[in-house]
């Protein structure tokens, strides 16, 4: 703990000890939460980089992060889960439900709006990782930004994750399915030894290989789905592999480890013949069936719930505010707090952890501050969604009004 307290020789001093510099604060070791431990130094700072990435810590310059987590994490480290306490901390143990998210980076199509889209990923890791929740091998389907079916290495079975796709597809659809998964892990296992033998890498760090395909459609006048672009792409260790050009038909190498399998493939014509007419006809219907089988749960609108919360700080005269919507379905949505009808910025320290997902499929956003303690009767929450709008003030009742904005 010492050298987050004191000054170094080098200059590059710690956040921690500008912090207490700049605002006279104090450090006592009898307050401090140790997380994890982790004697050996690449897991270390893997797990720093997962609970810096749950945490959002505000102290930690430039990311604070040794180890770099790639951007196809972002599925399966996502948000606290629904209905988390605002005096709770989220850390790795909070990945158990995290493979039920859609993590953020996905464009998730408005229910206002006439394009849809149907996405799968698969995610698979070149060893495990040893942390609950996070499964070498991944797979799930999403509409429109929901996901709609899972398969992980450790269950074995994809299955449903909408009450609609329970009650509209038979028992044989969900048993080809996972015979199809159980096929694409066992590619998966083999093809990233294919790369880290090409790259030379061996298996004292983590690897991950990531494809991702699906396509959008836009509704004709007649209801039905117009084909409008198509998605089918590789992304090794968080860079971009390789992915196909559709309206070409040729797969684009973005890097040269990626040239060899780009000829491979493109010397195979019924692969590029098959790749085309999936994402521009089968593709499309079955994203035309499951736009029509869930489309009242599409076209559903959740109000958010809003609550208030005071959190003593590390200064006796002050507390830490936070205003947590939760619940809401779109994703857009409004959030300000406010002092005396003022409403507060980045300036005044305000913090936000912008729009995450639920376990549900549903949205949450946290914004905090840190106010004098007896200041907290002017303090107030305006949340506006489509759905509703909220306004909570510190310690009186809450008040809703239905309205009818259109984002």
């Amino acid at each position: 703990m010492a050298q987050h307290r004191r000054a170094t020789s080098t200059g590059q001093d710690s956040a921690v000890h500008l912090h207490l510099k700049d605002k006279g604060h104090s450090f006592e070791d009898a307050n401090v939460h140790i997380l994890d431990r982790e004697d050996r130094w690449f897991e270390r700072g893997v797990k720093e980089a997962i609970y810096i990435h749950c945490e959002r810590p505000s102290l930690n310059r430039g990311g604070g992060l040794r180890h770099q987590l790639s951007a196809i994490y972002n599925p399966v480290l996502s948000s606290p889960p629904r209905r988390l306490n605002a005096h709770s901390h989220p850390g790795p143990s909070d990945l158990r439900k995290s493979h039920d998210r859609v993590g953020p980076g996905f464009t998730m199509s408005s229910p206002e709006t006439l394009t849809h889209s149907l996405h799968y990923i698969y995610t698979a890791l070149s060893k495990p990782v040893g942390l609950l929740g996070i499964h070498q091998f991944t797979a799930m389907g999403l509409l429109d930004g929901r996901m709609i079916d899972y398969f992980d290495s450790e269950n074995q079975a994809k299955v449903p994750k909408q009450e609609w796709m329970r009650e509209r597809l038979p028992a044989d659809y969900w048993e080809r399915g996972t015979r199809s998964r159980k096929s694409k892990q066992q590619w998966f296992k083999v093809n990233i030894g294919i790369l880290m033998e090409r790259m030379r890498q061996n298996d004292s760090d983590i690897h991950v290989l990531q494809w991702m395909h699906g396509c959008e459609g836009e509704a004709n006048p007649d209801g039905t789905l117009r084909f409008v672009r198509g998605m089918d792409m590789y992304a090794y260790d968080g860079d971009d592999f390789l992915s196909f050009d559709d309206k070409n038909g040729v797969w684009v190498a973005p890097s040269p480890e990626a040239e060899p399998t780009k000829r491979k493939w493109d010397g195979v014509l019924v692969l590029k013949e098959y790749t085309k007419g999936y994402l521009e006809n089968e593709c499309i219907d079955w994203l035309s069936k499951f736009v029509t089988y869930g489309q009242q749960q599409l076209q559903n609108t959740s109000p958010p719930e809003v609550s208030l919360h005071a959190k003593t700080s590390t200064v006796d005269t002050d507390v830490l505010l936070t205003c947590l919507a939760t619940g809401f379905y779109p994703a857009d949505i409004v959030l300000r707090m406010k002092k005396n009808e003022s409403v507060l910025t980045a300036d005044d320290g305000l913090m936000s952890s912008g729009v995450l997902p639920n376990e549900d499929h549903t949205f949450q956003r946290r914004d905090h501050v840190e106010v004098l303690r007896s200041d907290l009767s002017a303090f107030s929450c305006e949340v506006v969604h489509e759905a509703s709008a909220v306004t909570r003030v510190w310690g009186e009742t809450l008040y809703v009004s239905p309205v009818s904005i259109i984002y």
